[in-house]
């Protein structure tokens, strides 16, 4: 106990010696991690002919990634447009879920490199490799803490909600996902 106690202090005194930088210009980050929750929505393949077809998902749902691009004009905090996708992974039928997302958010940087963060956006759902919906509402919030590598670089991890809602008519779309990513940053 007294030497994670150490190793925990240690920690906070090293991530204490980098807060409070001035840091300001372009703000780059690329993540990958696992995404948590549950999908669920209807799938009308022949319109107003045909049935609809129930698709559900929930646990662990598998991989997601995203991109960040954006620019800092005050210290600390970022504005960004944020691209991030969600690929089903652990299905044990033939049929998969995707989910991709477009936005724009923000980034504010507390003491010691921890950060908050969200956005606002568009998501859109692909069932089966070829059924896709039109983009609906999707916002993400997420925290997470930052380690610096060299001036500007930094390698962390975050925490995420998303939620997206896609509706159509009868065609129905929601998700809620929790996701736990690794980011490498410049900022």
């Amino acid at each position: 106990m007294k030497f994670f106690g150490l190793v925990l202090g240690l920690f906070l005194l090293t991530s204490m010696a980098f807060a409070g930088e001035n840091r300001t210009g372009i703000y780059a980050s690329a993540g990958f991690g696992l995404d948590f929750g549950s999908v669920r929505g209807n799938v009308d393949y022949l319109g107003d002919y045909g049935g609809s077809t129930e698709v559900e998902s929930e646990g662990l749902f598998g991989y997601t990634y995203d991109l960040k691009l954006g620019y800092s004009l005050i210290s600390n905090l970022a504005i960004y447009a944020v691209g991030a996708g969600s690929l089903e992974a652990f299905n044990l039928s033939d049929e998969s879920i995707d989910f991709l997302y477009l936005g724009g958010g923000a980034s504010y940087w507390l003491p010691m490199n921890f950060y908050v963060g969200g956005s606002l956006g568009a998501g859109r759902f692909t069932f089966d490799k070829g059924y896709s919906e039109d983009f609906g509402f999707a916002f993400r919030v997420s925290a997470g803490k930052d380690w610096n590598l060299g001036k500007r670089g930094g390698i962390g991890v975050e925490a995420y909600y998303q939620r997206a809602s896609v509706e159509d008519g009868a065609k129905e779309w929601k998700a809620n996902l929790i996701g736990v990513k690794c980011n490498l940053s410049y900022r």
